[in-house]
């Protein structure tokens, strides 16, 4: 949580985040991009920027055990309906 405004601030598109419903213990933050380059792009500015390796990195790196990043190509409505039903609707 202490990151989110920071991963908006950097204008990716948070889709939905939050805590796990069934493993309390973990988290998941659901980002939105146009295609492979744009996610590239926006991941590699915002990891190697001063906000993120001076701001909350590491204390949230510090805090995983493990992470697990996953791609899905989705239509833009299931985008959308994932973005309403996390609360985050536009």
């Amino acid at each position: 949580m202490n990151a989110l405004p920071l991963v908006r601030a950097s204008g990716m598109d948070v889709v939905a985040f939050g805590r796990s419903d069934h493993e309390h213990e973990s988290f998941y933050l659901i980002r939105a991009f146009a295609g492979r380059e744009q996610l590239v792009t926006q991941q590699d500015a915002f990891y190697g920027s001063d906000a993120w390796r001076n701001g909350p990195r590491q204390g949230l790196v510090d805090c995983l055990d493990d992470y697990l990043n996953t791609l899905l190509w989705l239509p833009d409505d299931a985008v959308d309906a994932i973005r309403a039903n996390n609360g985050l609707a536009v």
